[in-house]
């Protein structure tokens, strides 16, 4: 679909040229942990091939821990059951964006609704390296509590030095495959779950850029100047009739793009949602309990004994792979074109042109429109986030109840 990497990271500008809009850090940063985008050379696809199987192995490799319920490696069967269904829910997500963007949704929406300014491009090129960073320390940050809170379990003497005594020899090989898992295997997860979220915010970034393209082509002063300044200069703009038909063909097949991008999207979101729906007995149950010291759970021996586990209970409690805080993050992408919606409509608001009844056409056409998100059983508007955030918010603190009456016993 694209030859190479520069084909992604530029985009057309106004006058022709192309600008780039995507910090190359951004390229290098979804490169390392194995997420092959458009353009990549063959050693990066490779790559991407090899850490595909990897976190397979991976959620092969959790899953079988359930055959193991036991040692300095356990906490208890619930976490572990979060930490095998992330697996699958990071390797679907990842197949579907990549999709979409080797797709012809994506080389329509750059090759023609995209008329990006250098102070737009800047901008975006700006957001993207921010985000990169904001990923870099979010994924060393969680590696290193990863290490802390699970290694020294796999590595215990019951484990490693099974070999040679009289402990079974598989211990070994157990201790030495899950050592491996969550020493290298797990940060690529991390980062390649991360980098998920960012091209989630690019894309729907240039699915914005392209509705503000069409505005900018009624007229030459708009598309001289960019729309937020032309509607700050307060003056009128003369837009025939050939104009605003144009901008509607523009625009709906802009639109069109966008829905078509969203039921995509939709789909690893459905799944999400309904285990986040499927959680909620649990999460009810742990409230029911409240947030006071439970000294008759079975985890407060396992928690006294091995100091690992309770940097594990640490980090459960903040970064949840379902009910953390990265976890909102990615759950409420869906209503971030609520802002793009109210950004776009505010900017047409206070558009005049010189034609009233152009102006008067102009504003009946997008009554018509909304740039929410919606797809399938997921419309992602104002009324359902009251909706939605209810479900998070109750499994949320239902992890935070579980976690409390723990760490208040100890």
């Amino acid at each position: 679909m694209f030859c190479n990497n520069d084909e992604l990271i530029s985009l057309a500008s106004s006058d022709l040229q192309a600008v780039e809009v995507i910090d190359p850090s951004f390229i290098c940063f979804t490169s390392l942990w194995g997420i092959a985008l458009p353009g990549a050379g063959s050693c990066t696809r490779r790559w991407a091939i090899l850490v595909t199987f990897l976190v397979l192995a991976c959620g092969a490799l959790c899953f079988s821990r359930f055959f193991h319920p036991t040692g300095p490696s356990w906490l208890d069967s619930w976490t572990l059951l979060q930490n095998v269904a992330a697996h699958p829910m990071v390797f679907i997500l990842l197949q579907v964006l990549l999709r979409i963007l080797r797709s012809e949704l994506i080389l329509d929406l750059l090759e023609h609704h995209i008329d990006c300014s250098k102070a737009q491009a800047a901008s975006l090129r700006f957001r993207t390296k921010f985000q990169c960073i904001c990923v870099w320390f979010l994924t060393l940050l969680v590696s290193a509590a990863t290490w802390w809170g699970y290694l020294p379990g796999f590595l215990h003497p019951d484990y490693i030095g099974a070999l040679g005594n009289e402990l079974p020899d598989h211990r070994f090989f157990f201790g030495l495959s899950h050592s491996f898992a969550y020493a290298f295997v797990l940060p690529i997860m991390y980062g390649s779950g991360l980098s998920a979220v960012m091209i989630l915010l690019l894309i729907q970034e240039l699915c914005f850029m392209g509705f503000t393209t069409n505005l900018q082509r009624l007229n030459s002063d708009l598309s001289r100047l960019g729309v937020p300044a032309a509607v700050a200069s307060a003056s009128a703009f003369r837009v025939e009739e050939g104009d605003l038909a144009r901008f509607k063909v523009g625009f709906l097949k802009t639109w069109q793009l966008q829905k078509e991008i969203q039921r995509r999207i939709a789909i690893p979101y459905l799944l999400f949602w309904l285990c986040q729906v499927a959680a909620l007995p649990w999460s009810v149950m742990n409230l029911s309990k409240g947030f006071g010291p439970d000294f008759s759970d079975e985890r407060l021996n396992l928690l006294k004994k091995y100091d690992h586990l309770l940097v594990r209970l640490l980090a459960l409690l903040v970064a949840s792979p379902w009910f953390g805080l990265p976890t909102w993050i990615f759950a409420l992408y869906p209503w971030l074109p609520m802002y793009h919606h109210w950004h776009f409509f505010h900017l047409t608001r206070q558009l005049i042109f010189t034609k009233t009844q152009v102006e008067v056409a102009f504003r009946s056409f997008l009554r018509e429109f909304d740039l929410y998100f919606s797809a399938y059983a997921l419309h992602a508007t104002p009324a359902t986030l009251m909706v939605y955030v209810p479900i998070l918010l109750v499994n949320t603190l239902g992890n935070v109840a579980d976690k409390v009456r723990l760490l208040t016993a100890l």
